[in-house]
């Protein structure tokens, strides 16, 4: 019965801690409380003494942590950030000697471009505006190009009723 009691107390997340009763005197003590997130864990009856799961003492933690920080390359992470560091400061250079050539160079030759354009739409504008004589040789223009279509429409018409007529003439219906 006291084998089923405890395994039942320890299937709830009892666990044994080893705890500091005294800094002056350096006594321990075990501590015994239930951890119910602690993974599962069984009694060990086997052993000459039986023996409680544990979980770690806050120093125990700080140490295992302490002893994965010190494994860590420290001088390699280091090195790597300075060559990287190294890369991004070159490539900041090189972006802003870019941006001043643009600044010196483009610049100027595409704000003397823009002007051109303006100029040159300004005289485009001048030459089709309405009065101007492209704008009136253009109406004589499309007025002509609409008789003559009218006259191949009516000529198209014509023949269309008298195909005998481009054989004999128009003439041929008074012979």
């Amino acid at each position: 019965e006291r084998r089923q009691f405890w395994d039942e107390l320890v299937s709830r997340g009892l666990r044994a801690q080893l705890k500091t009763g005294s800094l002056l005197t350096g006594a321990l003590f075990v501590d015994l409380d239930f951890y119910p997130d602690d993974q599962p864990r069984r009694i060990v009856w086997q052993a000459e003494h039986p023996q409680l799961p544990t979980v770690p003492t806050p120093l125990d933690e700080l140490r295992d942590r302490l002893v994965k920080l010190a494994r860590l390359p420290v001088e390699e992470i280091a090195a790597d950030l300075r060559a990287s560091l190294r890369q991004v400061n070159e490539t900041l250079r090189g972006a802003s000697a870019i941006l001043e050539t643009l600044d010196q160079q483009v610049a100027p030759e595409l704000t003397r471009t823009l002007q051109q354009s303006q100029k040159a739409l300004s005289g485009i504008e001048q030459v089709v505006a309405p009065g101007s004589p492209l704008h009136s040789e253009t109406q004589l223009l499309l007025r002509e190009l609409s008789a003559a279509a009218r006259s191949i429409r009516v000529m198209a018409d014509y023949l269309e009723r008298h195909p005998e007529a481009l054989l004999r003439g128009k003439g041929s219906e008074l012979r």
